[in-house]
């Protein structure tokens, strides 16, 4: 294989054939892991020496982004409310809610909203209703985050790929 070096040499990419005059030629065997993860490799005296350090920022960083990926899924798939409704809150659900709570903060006649709901279809709220659906609904979206920050720090704590790897959202 051929790689290219960055200031720390490390592998800053590989190719079957040459990359120009920087290109370095390294011989390894076919299922080595450099193949797969060629970024986690430094050449060391010709060479090839795997950097656990890099490796461990490496698996953190795609942890953090998965983890990321799953709270807001979490908050986009929504809640059940005390009312024993489901209340989906995607981007439209959450403008939707604050305008909603808005205009009944600022007009005190509204007596009544609809809102859409996943098990019931559109309902009638009570001025009431609602505002106790939106502060779920915005407790909801704070404890996902919370939650998010939370592992986000505990992952960057942990001291092995296995236990980067073993973190979900739904364990922890």
């Amino acid at each position: 294989m051929y790689t290219v070096l960055d200031q720390e040499s490390r592998l800053h990419g590989i190719s079957s054939s040459s990359l120009g005059e920087q290109s370095i030629k390294v011989d390894v065997h076919e299922d080595h892991e450099v193949l797969i993860n060629p970024y986690i490799y430094r050449l060391v005296n010709g060479g090839l020496v795997r950097d656990d350090e890099k490796h461990l920022e490496e698996q953190k960083d795609m942890k953090k982004e998965e983890l990321k990926y799953e709270c807001e899924s979490s908050i986009l798939h929504g809640f059940v409310s005390l009312n024993g409704n489901h209340y989906r809150y995607n981007s439209y659900d959450q403008m939707n809610m604050l305008m909603q709570y808005q205009e009944l903060m600022m007009d005190s006649t509204i007596d009544h909203v609809y809102v859409d709901t996943e098990n019931n279809g559109t309902i009638k709220h009570t001025r009431e209703e609602f505002i106790q659906v939106y502060e779920e609904a915005k407790k909801h979206k704070d404890n996902q985050l919370t939650k998010y920050r939370e592992m986000k720090r505990y992952v960057d704590n942990l001291e092995t790929v296995e236990e980067v790897q073993a973190v979900t959202w739904d364990t922890y």
